[in-house]
Order: C-alpha cells, then structure tokens, then sequence
C-alpha cells in the first residue's frame, strides 16, 4: 500500500478488495474507496479567424404523415433542398376536440441553409476561443483547482488559448478483479 504523500504510478492498486486473515487465508470483499492526489492537466482550445456558418435562406415546405393502424400515408409537396435542417412534430387525432383516434399526424418541416464563409474580427474570434475556453475547463477540472496558468496567442489566421491546471481531485477507477478458480468471496 501506500502513504500520504508517496508518488503513486498510473494503474498502481491503491484500495484492494483482498483482505488477509490470521485463521482463513485471503478473503475477497468488496471495497470501494477515493483517492485525492495532485495532478496537472494541459489542454488548448482554438478559434479560426475565417469560419464556416450555417446560413438559413427562408425557404421552408412541410411533409405530413398520416398513421392508420399500422399503414402510413404520405402527403405534401417534395422540394430538393441541397442542405436542410427538419423539425418533427407528432400528435393524436382529435375529433370535435375531445374524442382521440387511433390516427398519428407526423408533420415534419424542412428549412433550408447554405453553408458561408466568414472572417471573424480578432474581438469575435477572441470571444469565441473565450466560450471554448470555459467549457473545456468545466469538462477538464473535476476538482479543486491550485494554479492556472493561461496564455492566448494571435497569430493572425486564429486565436489559440492554452491552459495547464494545476488541481487536487479524486483519481479512483473501479477495476474489477478476476478471481482465480478455487477462490470464494464474501459478502
């Protein structure tokens, strides 16, 4: 085992389920345990100047499906939208507003888009490589963080932030442990 304070290696076991006993030998339990340790992360997250957006032109057509026990009836013009976004929507039939059916109304809208270039301005690039920033560093520091070292560079063609965490967190993964044949547990 190991103390507090003493350098541990990736895949070290640090809690063990194997339990040692002066009359019966080894007993296996079940143990399950946390293990805090200081550990430093780097990652990068990085924003081009020159994007591709998704643009929608304002063209739309909807596409209705009616379900009959079972059987399926389309209705509703086709358009051949090259790149194009669909919202579906499905609902009971009602008669009068108040008796249900056994008929299903599947609507579905298409809404078409092109795809545009665009040259960000440093500001809206910096914004953007920003927001990346943040949400990695939610996904990345699963911890206390000690210190945070942050640096973003311009190089003209995009904006790059770099961070090195520096953190106290629990690095315990569950393993599970084959047993050799003969072997019994408890518990």
């Amino acid at each position: 085992m190991c103390s507090v304070g003493q350098t541990v290696e990736k895949g070290q076991l640090l809690i063990s389920g194997f339990d040692e006993t002066r009359h019966n030998g080894t007993r296996v339990v079940r143990a399950k345990g946390a293990v805090y340790a200081e550990v430093e992360e780097e990652f990068s997250v990085c924003c081009p100047m020159e994007i591709t957006e998704k643009v929608y032109t304002g063209r739309t057509y909807t596409r209705k499906k009616i379900s009959v026990c079972g059987l399926e009836y389309n209705y509703g013009k086709i358009e051949d939208f090259a790149l194009c976004d669909a919202q579906t929507s499905k609902r009971k039939a009602t008669v009068f507003g108040k008796i249900t059916l056994p008929v299903y109304i599947t609507e579905t809208v298409y809404h078409e888009y092109e795809l545009q270039n665009r040259v960000l301005s440093e500001e809206q690039a910096e914004h953007r490589a920003k927001m990346m920033y943040l949400k990695k560093l939610d996904e990345v520091s699963l911890g206390d963080i000690l210190y945070r070292d942050v640096k973003k560079t311009y190089t003209g063609r995009e904006v790059r932030i770099s961070c090195k965490l520096g953190m106290v967190k629990n690095i315990a993964k569950e393993e599970k442990i084959g047993l050799p044949i003969g072997f019994h547990s408890e518990g």
